[in-house]
This record gives structure tokens, C-alpha cells and sequence, in this order.
């Protein structure tokens, strides 16, 4: 009883040494961010993660989305009441959509799918704010 007792705790020890070796989970590294872009000035209200805007005025606009640290394949989804102007195919980490300017707010989302530098896939996204355009001004 004893011997099997002591074969138990030596794979018990064998599991808890080998686990002590493995490297915790950790959240992925890509991430994605936008700017949007003045279409005819080419102001840019900066390009941020996850979240961008502008508080230019203008008719239409150009967001650009691009992921960071994403490998190998990308699947786009773009925003409805968009026009794809560059990239948003799946060799390329970036997408360029026109939107144009209403009287109210509007929000724009961007969906891809890719790999991860650990080579797992991974959803991410960035939301693009656009505020109302009255005229030539912000409303």
C-alpha cells in the first residue's frame, strides 16, 4: 500500500513540476486602433486604439483602421454606409473606408479576424466617431 501511496505522490510531484514550467495564459497582444481623417483637408483627429473621432468639420471622411501585432491572415468587416478605399483584404493589416457626414452623429465600427503572435485567432475591433456636420461647421 505503501508503494502505490509513493507512486501516486511521485506523479503528483511529476505533474506540479511540469506545470511550474508552463507560462500562465496571458491576453493577446493585438490590438486595433483608428483615425479619422478630413477627406479634403486631411486633418487627422489622431490615430488611437480601440476608440478614435475628429472635431473636424468636412463632407465626407477617411478612417483609417489598422491592427497592431496581428499575423499571417486578416478578415475584414467594415461598417455599414462605407466605401472601401484601401486595404481591408487579407494580406493587408489595415483597412480605408470613406464615410460621409450627416446632420447627426454617427459611429462607425471595424471587425477583424487574424492570428495573434502566439498564433491563436483573435477578434478585435475600433469604433470611429464621427460628430453632426451642419454646413461647414460641426453642429
Amino acid at each position: 500500500m505503501s508503494r502505490i501511496f509513493a507512486i501516486l505522490l511521485a506523479a503528483v510531484a511529476a505533474v506540479a513540476v511540469a506545470l511550474s514550467f508552463t507560462s500562465p495564459a496571458s491576453a493577446s497582444d493585438t490590438t486595433m486602433g483608428c483615425q479619422v481623417i478630413n477627406n479634403h483637408g486631411g486633418a487627422s483627429g489622431g490615430f488611437r486604439l480601440n476608440f478614435c473621432g475628429t472635431f473636424f468639420a468636412d463632407s465626407s471622411y477617411v478612417i483609417d483602421y489598422a491592427v497592431q501585432n496581428g499575423n499571417g491572415h486578416f478578415t475584414w468587416t467594415v461598417p455599414a454606409r462605407s466605401t472601401k478605399v484601401g486595404g481591408c483584404t487579407t494580406s493587408t493589416p489595415f483597412c480605408d473606408v470613406v464615410v460621409r457626414a450627416r446632420t447627426a452623429d454617427q459611429s462607425f465600427t471595424a471587425i477583424v479576424e487574424t492570428l495573434d503572435s502566439s498564433g491563436l485567432s483573435v477578434v478585435v475591433s475600433a469604433e470611429a466617431d464621427i460628430p453632426a456636420v451642419c454646413g461647414s461647421e460641426l453642429c
